[in-house]
């Protein structure tokens, strides 16, 4: 009579052990289930993390950013910079530099009305916040935010991108000839130039010429122009005695 109790209390709690192995494999594809699912939110997480990374600071080179600040200045977005309907905007991407966090840094220059070419400030976007400063006297004071939404890659056409050098094969001689022309055309002065060479400035190529005096044994640059190899536009060179920086001032083009 004992072994019978036994047997069946030994059958009675297998039973019990067996439901609740049932239980319990029976909540396993509920537990998977949510596994999945987070992992699947992770990855919807990491996939937007993913696409504000393709629009941060960081991830858009130099010279996208500088095309599309070009059009945010010549609409007038920022305080401190205003360009009339026809003046450009020439930005160029100068690196990163540290105040007490991390900027990329910008030239900005201006393109007038005359076809001058002038500095007007430098421009810093913080890598972290996307605050946009510039100087103000000795203050570097924030006027804006960048907003990364502001303009796509479409925005910047080809043509903008890329560049043919019209003038890149004329002579020397027939260059400096051309040169004197115009410049003729705005002082009675018999110049005398020198080719020295190409120069790269704010992203264009340039023939570099020198008016000089003449000695008996060596010769003095007196002033120096710039050939523009995209459009013939001749320019006298300048410097902003604030920054430093060269400036051009057009006066006239070798198509004249």
């Amino acid at each position: 009579m004992k072994k019978v109790i036994i047997i069946i209390i030994c059958l009675f709690a297998g039973f019990i052990a067996g439901c609740a192995d049932e239980k319990d494999i029976s909540l396993m594809p509920n537990h998977f289930d949510m596994i999945r699912f987070e992992e699947l939110s992770d990855g919807d997480s990491e996939k937007e993390t993913d696409s504000a990374e393709q629009n941060s600071i960081e991830s858009l080179d130099g010279e996208l950013l500088s095309h599309r600040l070009e059009r945010l200045l010549e609409n007038n977005q920022y305080v401190n910079f205003n360009f009339q309907k026809e003046e450009n905007a020439i930005c160029i991407y100068e690196g990163i530099i540290k105040f007490d966090l991390e900027n990329v840094k910008f030239a900005v220059y201006k393109e007038t009305a005359e076809k001058d070419i002038v500095f007007v400030n430098m421009l810093f976007i913080q890598k972290d916040s996307g605050e946009i400063s510039t100087w103000e006297g000795e203050d570097l004071v924030q006027i804006g935010r960048w907003e990364n939404s502001e303009f796509q890659l479409s925005d910047v056409s080809e043509g903008e991108m890329s560049s043919s050098l019209l003038y890149e094969d004329i002579a020397e001689d027939e260059l400096l000839a051309k040169v004197m022309e115009v410049l003729k055309l705005d002082s009675a002065e018999d110049l005398k130039l020198i080719y020295d060479g190409t120069c790269s400035f704010l992203n264009k190529k340039y023939y570099v010429i020198s008016s000089f005096d003449d000695f008996e044994d060596h010769i003095i640059r007196t002033q120096t122009y710039y050939v523009d190899t995209e459009n013939g536009n001749i320019y006298q060179s300048g410097e902003n005695s604030e920054f430093l920086r060269t400036e051009l001032f057009y006066m006239g083009s070798v198509n004249e």
